[in-house]
C-alpha cells in the first residue's frame, strides 16, 4: 500500500482497510494471493471453486440489487 498518513492515523486506517477486506469474497482473495505469489498452475482449481461456490452469482445479484453481497465460500483447511 502506498499511503502516507498523519501521525496517529494508522490504527484508524488499518481498521477501515480491515472492514473492506472482510466484506469481500474470501475466494477471490485466496485466488489473488496465489496468483500474486506466482502460482499460475491453479487456474483450473480456482475456476472450479468460483463455479461451485455460489459467490459469483451472489456478487452479480448483489450488484444488480444495489446491496452488499453475502459471500459464503471459505477455505477448506
Amino acid at each position: 500500500m502506498d499511503e502516507v498518513l498523519p501521525e496517529g492515523e494508522l490504527d484508524k486506517r488499518v481498521a477501515e482497510f480491515t472492514r473492506v477486506l472482510t466484506a469481500r469474497s474470501q475466494l477471490t482473495q485466496a485466488a489473488a494471493k496465489e496468483f500474486a505469489d506466482g502460482r499460475m498452475d491453479r487456474d483450473a482449481y480456482w475456476a472450479e471453486q468460483a463455479r461451485g461456490s455460489g459467490d459469483t452469482a451472489e456478487g452479480v445479484a448483489a450488484f444488480l440489487e444495489r446491496r452488499q453481497p453475502d459471500f459464503t465460500w471459505t477455505t477448506s483447511g
